[in-house]
């Protein structure tokens, strides 16, 4: 089976908490603040789909970079 890889990289900063949270073949749950640099990476089989969800929560000012790559 051809496989590839799920990387989920977060970058930037907020003046408060947020969560990411993945949800479908990885249920991932991330709570976040001030500067932040975050890779999570896994193997990838075409198990079905991930759907990724941002939340600011208690921030209200930042700049982030979230890429999500298959």
């Amino acid at each position: 089976m051809p496989y590839s890889m799920f990387n989920l990289r977060i970058k930037g900063y907020v003046n408060d908490t947020i969560y990411l949270r993945t949800e479908g073949v990885y249920n991932l749950e991330f709570k976040l603040h001030g500067k932040i640099d975050t890779l999570w990476s896994s193997d990838y089989y075409g198990e079905g789909p991930i759907e990724c969800i941002f939340l600011p929560y208690k921030a209200t000012e930042g700049q982030l970079d979230i890429e999500m790559k298959l």
